[in-house]
């Protein structure tokens, strides 16, 4: 399975913190996401009853499923030790900020989630970061000649 990210996010927001979580998912989920069918594009965490939930994460109909139709934008419960959702929702209370899932990959048997919590980015910092990359595009493409 590749990895699939949420660039978007880089580009929109500041990065705080990270955690690592894992996802609760149906069978046929799974093989969707191993097939890479997933868009993370607008999704955020939120707390409800104690655990943290994640909503706007789209997980494609596994092609082959034969017995169920699942929604694909349904909520998907993130697996976490009771005391790091504590940190996040906490996190969460801070004005400004917000939870988003950055990454999800394969990690053994299981699917794994990388929740960054998050600060929105002002348009000048968006303006910063597009110039930073095209400095290092150019630095790179430099030294790429530099080292035949």
């Amino acid at each position: 399975m590749k990895r699939i990210k949420n660039k978007k996010a880089f580009f929109d927001f500041e990065v705080i913190d990270t955690y690592e979580a894992g996802l609760k998912l149906l069978g046929s989920e799974v093989k969707s996401l191993r097939q890479g069918l997933a868009r993370l594009k607008g999704n955020f965490v939120h707390e409800w009853k104690g655990d943290l939930w994640v909503e706007g994460l789209h997980i494609s109909q596994y092609k082959y499923a034969t017995h169920m139709a699942i929604e694909p934008l349904r909520k998907k419960k993130l697996l976490l030790k009771r005391d790091q959702i504590i940190k996040i929702v906490t996190a969460l209370q801070q004005a400004g900020s917000s939870a988003v899932i950055l990454e999800i990959y394969e990690k053994a048997p299981y699917i794994k989630a990388t929740l960054g919590i998050v600060r929105g980015k002002k348009q000048f910092d968006k303006r910063q970061t597009i110039k930073m990359r095209d400095e290092e595009r150019k630095i790179q493409r430099v030294m790429k000649n530099f080292v035949r």
